[in-house]
């Protein structure tokens, strides 16, 4: 028999997964993951935003069965919301949008895969079975754009 402390328990706030994160990610993954665009305005905005919402649990509320299901973009997922994009995912860990892609669709949702994504739209098309959606930043050529838009789209 061995003896000895077991592993911690998973972290259960952003704030919590956030230390565990810094504490893995080199400082350059770091960096990148932790900045916001210009001064900070939208990044302030928002964490202050969603600062004001809270979550209200309901115990015998007389719903037996809920249904979190909800069509979106015409398309019917398991629950109301979506992984949003993420440029260069890659540099966190290795598998990046793919491995991001994979669990959305695991989990009955979609993902949004960045212009700037770590993999190719067809390296992530080819490990999943769902469409997923794309984020275009349209640059000034239209060319390019539309090549990226017919790739996105098959």
């Amino acid at each position: 028999m061995r003896f000895g402390l077991r592993d911690p328990a998973p972290p259960v706030s952003v704030a919590a997964w956030r230390e565990l994160a810094r504490k893995r990610l080199p400082d350059m993954a770091w960096q990148y993951i932790e900045s916001a665009a210009d001064d900070g305005l939208t990044r302030s905005e928002n964490e202050t935003g969603f600062a004001r919402w809270r979550l209200r649990q309901r115990s015998l509320a007389g719903v037996s069965a809920p249904r979190m299901s909800v069509e979106m973009a015409g398309q019917s997922l398991a629950l109301p919301v979506a992984l949003a994009p993420t440029g260069a995912a890659g540099i966190s860990h290795w598998t990046g949008d793919i491995a991001a892609t994979c669990a959305a669709e695991a989990r009955g949702t979609r993902a949004v895969i960045s212009t700037a994504a770590s993999y190719t739209l067809e390296e992530i098309a080819r490990a999943t079975d769902c469409d997923h959606w794309f984020q275009l930043y349209p640059f000034g050529d239209r060319g390019p754009v539309q090549r990226l838009m017919a790739r996105a789209a098959a």
